[in-house]
């Protein structure tokens, strides 16, 4: 995932737009702010069709009004997927905006120092320092950056041709090291609202970091798509 002014997320879904949905089977949205919302309602309100179709109309309607040579494009397929994190912030799971966050404190020198300026504005903002969160953050990593580093040399390593015993070895360690980030993600989420108080770090992630997002993808996908976020918000155990 890049940091930049809009990031982008790809994401796959469990069921079609074009599906019919009774209005009684609707899912009510729950009363509260944001980082407010249990995974459950964040869940049921993301994969809602009727919501689903909400949001795809408003990204065409975006989409003809900013690009009229995208028009045909964009309303070629009703199938899309859309959660624009200014709008909907959430939708998102605390474990995405987590993951998005963590681009601040890269390996890689050029994404940590973008994806920190990118935030500076909006934690000072907050009303915090951009300094101090990134100090405090650094303290309990734990060899994140290094775990995400590794996977994402195996990914570019299957890219390439394997003999079959090669390429089962690499997707085995990747599996083992998807594994890792996942459950040491979950760790540093607990770690981080002990910190800065659960409540006032989940409002930092949904009103800092869920604006700067975008999940975007096509309809359909797997049916068990909400079960596997729900799995990795709770460190994949």
């Amino acid at each position: 995932m890049h940091i930049a002014a809009r990031v982008l997320l790809i994401f796959t879904l469990p069921v079609t737009l074009a599906a019919q949905e009774h209005p009684s089977n609707r899912t009510p949205r729950p009363v509260g702010e944001p980082w407010n919302w249990t995974v459950s309602e964040r869940l049921a309100k993301r994969f809602e069709v009727e919501d689903m179709r909400r949001r795809a109309a408003e990204y065409h309607r975006e989409i003809a009004a900013g690009n009229a040579g995208m028009q045909a494009q964009s309303t070629s397929s009703s199938d899309v997927f859309v959660i624009d994190g200014k709008k909907d912030p959430e939708l998102f799971l605390p474990y995405e905006l987590l993951t998005a966050l963590l681009n601040g404190l890269s390996s890689d020198a050029r994404a940590r120092d973008s994806a920190q300026r990118s935030y500076r504005k909006s934690i000072e903002d907050f009303g915090w320092k951009p300094s101090e969160l990134w100090s405090r953050l650094e303290a309990i990593l734990d060899g994140y950056p290094d775990l995400v580093d590794r996977e994402s040399a195996l990914q570019t390593a299957l890219r390439s041709p394997q003999t079959p015993s090669v390429h089962d070895r690499l997707t085995t360690e990747q599996k083992t090291l998807r594994q890792g980030i996942c459950a040491r993600r979950a760790a540093l989420l607990k770690s981080a609202r002990a910190i800065f108080g659960e409540t006032e770090f989940d409002r930092f992630l949904y009103t800092v970091i869920a604006p700067t997002l975008t999940a975007f993808s096509k309809v359909p996908a797997s049916e068990d798509e909400a079960k596997k976020l729900q799995h990795a918000e709770e460190g994949c155990r």
